[in-house]
């Protein structure tokens, strides 16, 4: 999600050795949630919308799709390209893979529907395209036409009711809709003008005997209504026990044992939960059970995008309730108990990612959870302590903003940084697991390009981090303290100089900074380099000649910027102008203008290729005179549709062609040629919003970072006349992502097959779930015990019985400072698991953090020296 990480998290993250995806947010102060979720709304708002109306066009992405469509470029391309029982990957060609829901006709197990279109209005939510179904058991799949409009874009829920078999979904525009036709027509049955007062729907439960619970507001306020049958007209508001108003969002949750019993988690419109309510009566009457933790505790002040909420299959006093982390109550809401974390050291409580969307249970026994992390599944849920473990290996649906190559040709390595799962390390070829780094919200990466074991990774906002030895030690914290979050975009821009990689450069809305010894700086390194109003929002570095940075923008003027000799000009210097005759028209009166990449030829800094990510402008321009003080600019976004690009980049050998990032993926020209200009989609590229591309002239490897299908990489043709290059996965396979939906195939007697839904990273399947390898980095060592502690002289004692026959590295690190104060031999733990400690000399009194980690566990224990 996109929020802050808290001074725990923040602590955590340096005493875990950076290299998980650490999500403490519950423990975010009121003014960090505000200001994150005032980011949230507005990020990819502010970057994409038309200049000149504010808005996102509403059927944009889908238009340009069918566009394509009728083209021919997805004619060839709907069927799944993995085969075995790991994941499957069903399609990667719809006109989109954000869902959201997947359920099955009870009459027909045959037929099952899903819907897409994630509508709680997160920054980063992907546009629908209505409700899909298939009539053979998942063999094949069509978008149903009667959904192919703006009704159907957001679609948060889809049910088929257990005695009529007609499909319900829930939307945010178009009110509760209902088929009763196996979705060839639909009735708005619930909504504006048809029963309540707003059309946005949030939920929609059927109980086991027909009765159809609705909740209905999202950022308004509603209610909960109920039906007996599910017919129009038939709906009541229930009120009696539950707040008068003050909430959005509403999770509701039946009771399959028992149709009279219910529960209700409303959102209050401070984002927190208002309460979880229970009703004996279909909704006559509501009582506020007790809070899991409290309203701060179970979904901080995020209860508006990750909530959901489950009755076990046998017992209506058994629920579980996700925000943050997962509680289970047994006893209808008396008392909750905290079942997963997401720390790795947390104690007799799982390690389960953070915000929860989807929980689906089997029996009692076995349930499937759901979230920005991917899949999760238990076999013992009704223990007191359930085992809860991560099912993702395979499971490529991370979201990535950015991606950096090694320079050097042939090496595979690649750091990128991803919604919600930090910064990752690819050390391998191919399609492989990824080493996590830091955690947060990753944003930018770099390597340096002469010591082949430093690289850079940053988090939402300001915070920079430096690895000096590959990625297996504690990095440095270099984060420029001159500027702090409201200088910088969410995911703000560094670049490091390709020719001389000491020198670093961050973009703000203060101008632009540098750094001239990136591989040994602190933070007190940054420096100005000019002064420049607007917020920064791309950098481009010449190799040829060096030592020139090139600047764009997000305002309204369009004009790219030159600052000569960057490695040594200072804040008193202004970057020159490149447009000075404004040929990239302006976003005019009141419109702002993102760009959102300048790609420099490597053999040529008169060559640019600058793009930008609004609708409804021209976003691609292209100069051949940069460097001669009135370039002229030529736009070459040709038979391109009207969707955003994210980055463009050019072929170093053949100038004359390029790839972009869009929202449908990449595209390529063969010849860039002003309205001329012909833009083709990548024919084996996933149709996915892709961010950032980056291309290694040192032997022609081009990378691709998507926000929902992970990494993938390609080759260039050197000559140029191949350009539809042939594009494989990177990975990761052990990440996984946003997951909504999850469904357990009804026509599989040993539960064994599963669907999954990810939002962006599309529809997935396994027949072997329980087959699926567990994510080895995921591991957390409980039950680690150190002693004497407190520790007075230079040896201590440490019981790592769940490290037995494991090599592992011990740290200790300062919980004063954050620093790391010792890193002690390796070694390798055998016998009764006891091993002594002796270091070179005696700590300062204090309080410290003792990390131990091996190749799949890790564990961190806190130590007092007296």
């Amino acid at each position: 999600m996109w929020k802050y990480l808290s001074f725990t998290g923040i602590l955590t993250l340096l005493l875990a050795g950076a290299w998980i995806q650490w999500r403490q947010d519950a423990l975010a102060t009121d003014t960090e949630m505000e200001a994150s979720i005032t980011e949230a709304m507005e990020f990819e708002r502010m970057k994409k919308a038309d200049p000149a109306t504010g808005e996102i066009p509403a059927d944009a992405v889908l238009s340009a799709w069918r566009e394509l469509r009728d083209r021919g470029y997805f004619r060839n391309n709907h069927s799944s390209y993995r085969s075995g029982d790991g994941w499957q990957l069903v399609n990667d060609f719809f006109p989109s893979l954000a869902v959201t829901k997947i359920t099955y006709d009870p009459f027909n197990t045959n037929v099952f529907y899903f819907c897409t279109g994630e509508g709680w209005f997160n920054a980063d939510a992907v546009r629908g395209a209505g409700v899909f179904k298939s009539e053979d058991a998942g063999a094949t799949w069509t978008q149903l036409p009667s959904t192919d409009n703006s009704n159907f874009y957001y679609c948060q829920d889809i049910d088929v009711h257990p005695l009529t078999g007609d499909v319900y979904v829930a939307t945010r525009t178009a009110g509760l809709q209902r088929s009763s036709d196996g979705g060839n027509t639909w009735q708005k049955v619930l909504g504006a003008g048809a029963g309540s007062a707003r059309n946005s729907i949030c939920d929609v439960e059927i109980t086991s005997d027909g009765g159809v619970f609705v909740g209905v507001g999202i950022f308004e306020t509603d209610g909960i209504y109920y039906s007996d049958n599910g017919d129009s007209a038939t709906f009541a508001k229930q009120t009696t026990g539950l707040p008068a108003g003050g909430y959005y969002r509403i999770e509701l949750a039946v009771s399959p044992s028992d149709p009279d019993i219910a529960y209700a988690v409303p959102c209050s419109t401070d984002f927190r939960i208002q309460g979880i309510y229970r009703t004996d009566n279909r909704g006559l009457n509501w009582q506020a059970t007790n809070l899991p933790g409290d309203n701060r505790e179970f979904a901080a002040r995020q209860a508006w995008y990750d909530l959901v909420m489950e009755v076990d299959p046998t017992d209506p006093n058994v629920v579980v309730a996700g925000g943050l982390n997962f509680w289970r109550t047994r006893d209808g809401g008396g008392t909750w108990q905290q079942i997963t974390s997401g720390r790795l050291d947390s104690v007799l409580i799982r390690y389960v990612h953070v915000d929860q969307h989807a929980i689906v249970f089997r029996s009692a026994d076995e349930v499937y959870f759901g979230n920005d992390g991917g899949i999760y599944k238990s076999t013992n849920f009704t223990d007191d302590i359930p085992v809860i473990y991560a099912r993702n290996d395979g499971y490529n649906v991370t979201q990535y903003y950015s991606v950096a190559m090694a320079p050097a040709a042939g090496d595979h390595r690649l750091i990128g940084g991803t919604q919600d799962n930090g910064s990752h390390l690819a050390n391998n070829s191919g399609l492989s697991s990824f080493k996590p780094v830091s955690g947060a919200d990753g944003g930018f990466a770099a390597f340096h390009s002469e010591e082949d074991d430093i690289f850079f990774t940053t988090t939402q906002f300001e915070r920079i981090f430096r690895f000096n030895n590959g990625g297996y030690e504690l990095p440095d914290t270099i984060t420029n303290k001159n500027i702090d979050s409201d200088n910088l975009l969410f995911i703000n821009p560094i670049e490091i100089d390709p020719v001389n990689p000491e020198y670093m450069y961050q973009a703000s809305n203060v101008g632009l900074w540098r750094i001239d010894s990136a591989s040994t700086t602190d933070s007190t390194g940054w420096e100005k380099a000019c002064v420049l109003g607007g917020t920064i929002s791309a950098i481009g570095v010449s190799t040829e000649p060096p030592g020139l940075v090139f600047i764009g923008r997000y305002t309204a003027n369009t004009e790219i910027f030159l600052l000569a000799d960057a490695a040594n000009v200072d804040n008193t210097s202004t970057p020159f102008g490149l447009d000075p005759d404004n040929q990239i028209p302006d976003g005019g009166f009141g419109g702002s203008i993102y760009c959102s990449s300048i790609s420099v030829d490597v053999n040529d800094a008169n060559h640019l290729l600058v793009s930008y990510n609004n609708y409804g402008v021209i976003s691609l321009w292209e100069t051949k005179d940069a460097l001669s003080g009135s370039p002229t600019w030529t736009a070459v976004e040709g038979d391109l549709p009207n969707i955003p690009v994210n980055w463009a980049v050019l072929h170093p050998d053949q100038p004359q062609v390029a790839y972009i990032a869009t929202e449908l993926g990449v595209f390529y020209t063969d010849l860039l040629d002003g309205d001329n200009t012909e833009w083709k989609p990548c024919s084996n590229f996933p149709v996915v919003r892709t961010d950032m591309i980056r291309i290694r002239p040192a032997d022609g490897a081009i990378v691709a970072a998507t926000h929902g299908r992970g990494m993938w990489e390609a080759t260039l043709d050197a000559s140029g006349s191949n350009n539809d290059i042939t594009w494989y996965e990177r990975g990761p396979t052990n990440v996984g992502g946003r997951t909504r939906a999850i469904m357990i195939d009804p026509n599989d007697p040993t539960g064994k097959t599963i669907w999954s839904g990810s939002v962006s990273g599309g529809l997935w399947k396994t027949t072997d779930i329980d087959g699926i390898t567990q994510v080895a980095h995921q591991g957390a060592a409980s039950g680690v015990k150190l002693y004497p502690n407190p520790v007075n002289g230079s040896t201590f004692f440490a019981d790592l019985q769940p490290f037995l026959g494991q090599r592992i590295q011990t740290t200790i690190i300062s919980m004063a400072t954050g620093q790391v104060v010792a890193v002690l031999p390796a070694v390798t733990v055998a016998g009764n698991g006891t091993v002594p400690f002796r270091m070179q000399q005696d700590l300062p009194p204090g309080q410290y953090m003792v990390q131990f980690r091996s190749a799949t566990l890790q564990s961190v224990a806190k130590m007092l020296v007296l």
